[in-house]
């Protein structure tokens, strides 16, 4: 163990931490082709970084849709991963805008069968998102206790679920 290792160990773990980032803008570029209808026009900068900045609620914006994009590919252990995943989807019901139609992009089956069947009740999913999406849900919905399939069914099925392994072929290699 060397002063060396340790500053190598640091680099590497601040250079390689903004492989995300390439990765959530590569899939983002290389999706519109493939999903942007007709007239449609991408009408906010997209997101260029997993999260968003406080200028932008959503992943892309366009004058027909809002979308947040999840391209982590699950292993297993996915608690926090999940956890995302459901406020990513909670912010969408709550926060996209009655004219544009919001969309969750997902890397692989996996997530979409976890949204369709997770009897885990909402207050669990939601335990370390941030304050205020707790606060908006609970004066929206009430009902912590609520399964995500329920949620989903009841209180985000505006929301249009799409894998991105169905139209990105290098995303389905990686979810294999």
């Amino acid at each position: 163990m060397t002063r060396d290792l340790l500053k190598a160990a640091m680099t590497v773990r601040r250079d390689v931490g903004r492989v995300s980032d390439v990765i959530h803008a590569a899939v983002i570029a290389l999706a519109l082709p493939h999903i942007l209808d007709e007239g449609e026009i991408v009408d906010t900068r997209p997101s260029l970084g997993p999260g968003n900045d406080p200028s932008r609620r959503f992943d892309l914006r366009t004058n027909q849709r809002v979308a947040e994009f999840k391209v982590s590919v699950w292993t297993g252990g996915d608690v926090m991963r999940k956890r995302g995943l459901v406020a990513d989807l909670v912010g969408l019901a709550i926060h996209a805008p009655h004219h544009l139609r919001p969309e969750l992009w997902v890397a692989g089956a996996e997530p979409l069968r976890f949204l369709r069947t997770s009897t885990s009740p909402m207050g669990n999913l939601l335990s370390r998102a941030s304050q205020h999406l707790r606060r908006a849900y609970e004066e929206r919905y009430r009902d912590l206790d609520l399964p995500l399939r329920d949620f989903l069914a009841q209180h985000a099925a505006r929301v249009r679920l799409f894998d991105l392994a169905e139209i990105l072929p290098t995303v389905a290699a990686a979810v294999l």
